[in-house]
């Protein structure tokens, strides 16, 4: 999940992410717009072109299969330069709100949301300018005294907990596990420059090899059309022959340290092969699949609220006449909490561009306007929906949604809250185009837990309700 901003003012800021989100949704469109002029310029140049004394000899199948993967080329390409434009040189992504959004307030802000984390930390940080790992003592609300609370912000809870009952003290615990934790950071982007270095030397002999085979095929068939789309096919398979095992083997490595860690900085336990099932799946979704996967569960107590989320993909496989297609139904992140009452009715939060959704009851209409503007609420129970959607829930669930430009979608029944959040990714993954030891790097990681965890630090301040 690609974080706009975790921490931030929870009035001001929200509302100026509140019209960065509505500036990227009208580049979004406008691009695609854009985008679909070029196609049809593209189609009449093609028509003018065969309506000569001389027309131009070209398959009309292959033109509108290139106009195909033109569009979406095109598309986003169109959007980044627009967004640049825009934005600035980061092309309004997380890392341009982050700067943008950076205070002396988001210090305290970082302390009410993790007590999940020990009281006296370590401030871990990178600084890109030397390069150099910088260790800094920080104290309960010291980011506020900091002038440059970015780091603080950033890295303020990211101290892995001491392994307790390992033996020693907690403070030489401590010091091991950020020793061992630098160790196994620089140890991992070492492994990650060679990767990248492995996937270069790939690419080039992998296209060596396939504009072999496509030539070869271009030559046999008279078909330069099918040398070319065979040329890539092998490109592709032997580029990710080559470097499968050490992607594969740099994957486990990080989620297992690096993950692991920042999940154990926020109180949570992480198991990479672990995640939720179906069953949480099919509480906010109502759609046929036979395919499914889940992986990086992570578990705990968050002031006192038990949680549990994880990666998950489900599809459908369908058999058509050409082969298999699949149609993705959900990839992103399930989320599911434990609360202390039941709830005497179901409330369902349905983003409006969401679908395959189940939906309850009827709809109830909320004071809060931002709310509605991105989501329908659906229950059983009108004065109960009320009840248990109060103003500051409807705020965080608007903070989650313009901070993940993912649509989210919730569950209130009986003593749970389920959430899904489509990012339509794989997350939690690794980069390898980008340094480990830069702290934007590292503070996407960080935030793309600590939003999760965010979610139930404001549903525990409103614990009061449940249990009435």
């Amino acid at each position: 999940m690609r974080y706009k901003r975790r921490i931030m003012d929870r009035n001001g800021d929200l509302e100026e992410l509140y019209l960065l989100e509505k500036r990227r949704e009208k580049l979004a469109r406008i691009s695609k717009l854009v985008s679909f002029l070029i196609i049809l310029l593209l189609l009449g140049l093609y028509v003018f072109l065969n309506t000569r004394a001389e027309p131009v000899s070209f398959d009309t199948n292959w033109l509108i299969i290139a106009l195909f993967i033109i569009f979406p080329v095109l598309n986003g390409l169109l959007y980044r330069l627009f967004c640049s434009l825009n934005f600035g040189k980061n092309g309004g992504t997380q890392r341009a709100n982050f700067d943008k959004f950076s205070g002396s307030d988001t210090a305290q802000d970082t302390d009410a949301l993790g007590q999940g984390t020990a009281q006296t930390g370590q401030i871990l940080s990178t600084d890109t300018n030397e390069g150099q790992v910088l260790k800094a003592e920080a104290g309960e609300g010291s980011g506020s005294k900091d002038s440059d609370s970015r780091m603080s912000a950033t890295y303020g809870r990211f101290e892995p907990k001491a392994a307790e009952g390992e033996g020693g003290s907690e403070k030489g615990g401590a010091g091991r596990s950020k020793f061992n934790f630098l160790a196994d950071l620089q140890s991992l982007e070492d492994e990650r420059a060679a990767l990248q270095k492995a996937v270069k030397k790939a690419g080039l002999i992998a296209a060596v090899v396939g504009t072999g085979v496509g030539a070869l095929v271009a030559r046999f068939w008279d078909e330069v059309a099918a040398g070319v789309f065979f040329g890539v096919a092998v490109y592709g398979v032997v580029s990710a022959l080559l470097t499968a095992s050490k992607r594969r083997n740099f994957r486990s490595n990080f989620k297992n340290r690096v993950v692991a860690s920042i999940a154990k900085s926020f109180g949570l336990s992480y198991d990479e092969s672990g995640g939720l099932g179906t069953d949480e799946f099919f509480e906010i979704y109502d759609c046929y699949i036979n395919e499914q996967s889940s992986e990086d569960m992570m578990s705990g107590e968050v002031q006192g609220v038990r949680v549990r989320f994880s990666d998950f993909y489900a599809a459908e496989k369908v058999r058509t006449k050409n082969g298999t297609r699949t149609d993705v139904k959900f990839q992103g992140v399930l989320f599911v909490a434990d609360f202390h009452k039941r709830l005497n009715c179901e409330v369902r939060v349905c983003h409006k561009n969401s679908r395959n959704l189940r939906k309850y009851g009827q709809r109830a209409n909320m004071d809060d306007v931002k709310f509605e503007e991105f989501f329908d609420v659906y229950t059983t129970d009108q004065v109960g929906a009320r009840y248990a959607l109060t103003p500051l829930l409807m705020q965080r669930l608007t903070e989650v949604y313009l901070r993940l430009g993912s649509q989210i979608n919730a569950v209130l029944r009986e003593d749970k809250i389920y959430v899904a959040i489509e990012t339509w990714r794989d997350n939690f993954e690794p980069r390898i185009d980008c340094s480990l030891k830069q702290d934007a790097t590292m503070a996407l990681y960080v935030d793309e837990i600590g939003a999760l965890v965010g979610i139930v630090s404001e549903l525990n301040l409103n614990r009061k309700i449940w249990s009435e």
